[in-house]
Order: C-alpha cells, then structure tokens, then sequence
C-alpha cells in the first residue's frame, strides 16, 4: 500500500513538472523566486519548504535538459532521499 502511494505521488509530481513547461521560462524563474523570497525566513520549516522548492526547479530545468525524457524512478529516488542531488 505504501508503495501505491508513493507511486501516486511520484506520478502526481512529475505532471506537475510537465505542466511547467507550458509556462514561458521568465514567468516561471520571476514565480519560483517570488516564492522562495517569501520563504526566507529562517525557521526549519521554512528552510525545508525551500529546500524542495529548489529540487521542483532541478527537475524541471532536468525535464527539460532531457526533452521530457526523465524517469519516474529518478523522481521518486530524489524526492525521498535526505539529500537530492547531493552528486551534483
């Protein structure tokens, strides 16, 4: 059950990176920013708020590096690990 879940998610998730490239990549980057300047406040969560704001705006600069070619398992391994991305 745990597993369906997580695998709803993920695929939930990765919509949510196609779907951003419908938007013109100056409006995107101006929102993300918008975004994470009304998440500075330096409370933990906020920081981890942050945090996985940055990791939609890696998978969505990957998804599009990759033309749309970008794996579920990719995002699911990034999204529940402590550190993603922690190679780059």
């Amino acid at each position: 059950m745990l597993d369906a879940a997580i695998d709803h998610y993920a695929k939930f998730y990765l919509n949510s990176v196609r779907e951003s490239q419908s938007y013109l990549d100056e409006l995107f980057e101006r929102q993300l920013n918008l975004i994470s300047q009304e998440l500075s406040l330096e409370d933990s969560f906020n920081q981890r708020l942050r945090s996985r704001l940055d990791v939609f705006r890696r998978h969505v600069s990957l998804y599009k590096r990759q033309a749309g070619n970008i794996s579920q398992e990719i995002i699911q391994k990034d999204l529940l690990s402590k550190h993603p991305f922690s190679s780059e």
